[in-house]
């Protein structure tokens, strides 16, 4: 017979792997006997899975974390397709087993049953308990005696779980053969905790609570009035056919939740009646959602409502960028770098929506957004200005313009935006073909249509006399003008500044009130006494004033 003799770190590997076959084997027959109630087979087959994976702990490349999370990736597979009954039965016979035992990789089983158990419990809990790590936890105070019940019954299960935690080498993320993460088992346990004290007090008080009346429900405030109506559930007072001697004092309990209820969503939105949502700004909307949330008694329908707002702004923002994207399809090539600035800009109020509702934004997800847009349109005049027209001599010089980067946010967003979409085209481009790609042709000049849209959309202006190109950022210039434009209205200002300033604005896409601000401050410059050459110039403003403020007074759809 030929022996083979494996170096002794393939020799480990191949018995790493033989173990966890021949485990399988036996987890299996294991499985399969519990299933058909046969406690001896059962036994038998759990001692040959100890037995399997003893030769996992004697090698070095398998230290404790190693082996626990190779042990509990297998148990996975297996115990969440168990039934409740053949899970329980499972827990019996693995009790049994480290009560003779110390085997890790019993007790390691032993941990990842019991997980699911306690796993299943809790989704059985309420619907609004589901999420019991998450931001909005639920106040135990506002379950009712059958809800605080069934999370007090989650108590020993967790208390187990946690007990067992010593054991395991690594306690970051997953937990070996589990769904949840250490945290998430801690809140579990709190909450089991605190509604079984709660629980208790409850039934203890119950009879002394339902000697209220109606008057006296009146004038409770939410603690000993969410005592109370524990003390009804208990009793049957909110079922079909409660006890009739109850009903005055639970439409009494009911009648004056609401009260508190309504008094409390009014402290943060105002009277309900004159509560309009959409009258709201971004950052209004945001306080709202979170002092909603952290009320005593949370206003479900007022929850809900700005709950529904804040996914609209959402969604019309992600839209409204995407429109923007896919408008500069078909743009002619002068209308190319207005459209990719504007949908930078777009972008980055997305951006900052998704920001300002859900924290942190992650950078993938708005490349997800322009390859759903480059699905719709393929964007060929876009993708060669980014190659060899004035969109890559944008890009080229936001690359040259760190500088600016660090104290523009709208060049630091706009220079991100850019690396992103071209790596959505990249991505979008079929596999190449052996012919070599064409080389990128710099465009000889920055277009005047180019400069426009650079100061409109980014507040950027092409820095003089630089080679290679960069950017400098008007923002300093823009306040400036917009103290000059204020200091305008307080009294007498030099024409030629006021010129110089307004001209500066209208390059930087002004808003309604900063039109309106200008056309008042020209409108009075031009009634002074003024050189010839200014009125000129005054009269120019002013015909544009009137030309930017009237679309803002009859929108109308702009044309393609």
């Amino acid at each position: 017979m030929i022996q083979v003799l494996l170096p002794k770190k393939n020799f480990a590997a191949w018995e790493k792997r033989s173990a966890l076959r021949t485990a399988d084997k036996h987890l299996f027959a294991t499985l399969r006997a519990v299933k058909s109630k046969d406690p001896q087979a059962a036994t038998d087959a759990c001692a040959k899975v100890r037995a399997a994976l003893d030769p996992l702990t004697r090698h070095s490349d398998t230290p404790d974390a190693d082996f626990q999370d190779i042990c509990g990736r297998h148990f996975l597979k297996y115990v969440p397709k168990l039934s409740d009954d053949n899970l329980e039965r499972l827990d019996r016979l693995l009790e049994q087993q480290t009560k003779s035992h110390s085997n890790d990789a019993i007790r390691l089983m032993q941990f990842s049953v019991k997980a699911e158990r306690l796993k299943r419990k809790t989704d059985d809990v309420q619907q609004n308990l589901t999420d019991l790590s998450g931001p909005k936890k639920v106040s135990i105070m506002e379950l009712k005696a059958g809800e605080l019940g069934g999370l007090a019954d989650l108590q020993p299960l967790a208390d187990e779980l946690v007990d067992m935690l010593p054991m395991l080498a690594d306690t970051d993320g997953a937990l070996p053969g589990t769904q949840f993460n250490k945290d998430e088992l801690f809140d579990i346990q709190h909450h089991a905790t605190d509604a079984a004290n709660a629980y208790r007090s409850v039934t203890t008080d119950a009879a002394q609570l339902l000697k209220a009346t109606p008057a006296s429900v009146s004038t409770m405030q939410v603690d000993m009035l969410r005592k109370l109506y524990a003390a009804l559930d208990l009793e049957g007072a909110f079922g079909d056919t409660p006890d009739p001697t109850h009903v005055p004092l639970r439409e009494a309990v009911q009648a004056r939740f609401e009260v508190l209820t309504n008094a409390g969503a009014e402290t943060v939105v105002g009277p309900l009646a004159g509560f309009k949502v959409d009258r709201l700004t971004n950052d209004q909307l945001a306080t709202a959602r979170d002092r909603i949330e952290a009320l005593p008694l949370r206003p479900i329908e007022v929850a809900k409502t700005i709950h529904d707002q804040i996914a609209s702004r959402k969604n019309k923002a992600r839209r409204e960028f995407q429109a923007a994207l896919r408008a500069i399809e078909g743009a002619a090539p002068s209308n190319v770098p207005e459209g990719l600035l504007q949908s930078a800009t777009k972008a980055q109020v997305a951006v900052h929506t998704h920001q300002l509702f859900d924290g942190p934004f992650d950078p993938p997800e708005l490349g997800d957004w322009i390859g759903t847009a480059l699905q719709q349109s393929r964007l060929k005049n876009l993708q060669q200005s980014l190659a060899t027209g004035q969109g890559r001599l944008i890009h080229v010089a936001l690359i040259n313009s760190a500088q600016t980067r660090q104290s523009s946010e709208r060049a630091a967003f706009a220079f991100d935006y850019l690396n992103t979409l071209n790596n959505a085209f990249h991505a979008a481009e079929p596999r190449p073909s052996g012919r070599k790609a064409p080389m990128a042709v710099e465009p000889v000049a920055v277009h005047a249509f180019t400069h426009v849209a650079l100061a409109r959309h980014l507040h950027l202006q092409v820095k003089a006399g630089t080679s290679p190109l960069e950017l400098d950022d008007m923002t300093p210039s823009i306040d400036a003008a917009r103290r000059f434009l204020d200091q305008a209205g307080k009294g007498s200002v030099s024409v030629k500044e006021l010129i110089t300033h307004v001209e500066l604005l209208l390059s930087a896409s002004p808003d309604t009130e900063e039109l309106e601000k200008m056309k008042l401050a020209i409108e009075g410059a031009i009634k002074t006494p003024v050189d010839q050459g200014d009125r000129t110039r005054l009269n120019s403003l002013l015909k544009r004033m009137n030309f930017e403020l009237r679309p803002r007074q009859a929108p109308s759809t702009p044309s393609t």
